[in-house]
């Protein structure tokens, strides 16, 4: 999916109830991978679901939410 300026939506149809986690990011280069800086630091902005702040590599627990039905919805905040 491209990116635009703005919100975009994205459904995920017929996963099953569950805990989940989330990263998006925009691929600023199109070379299909995230960017890092030193191997670790991303240059492209990311995001990732409950929108923890971290430092380091994310953990699934601080971005995990339950999928408990076919409306649940999140919003992931991209940084740059």
């Amino acid at each position: 999916m491209g990116a635009a300026k703005g919100e975009v939506q994205l459904a995920f149809d017929g996963l099953p109830a569950g805990r989940y986690a989330i990263m998006a990011y925009h691929d600023e280069n199109s070379d299909g991978k995230m960017k890092l800086r030193l191997g670790m630091f991303p240059t492209e902005g990311y995001g990732l679901s409950n929108n923890p702040k971290v430092m380091g590599p994310p953990k699934f627990a601080d971005s995990a939410f339950d999928l408990a039905g076919p409306e649940t919805a999140i919003s992931i905040v991209l940084s740059y």
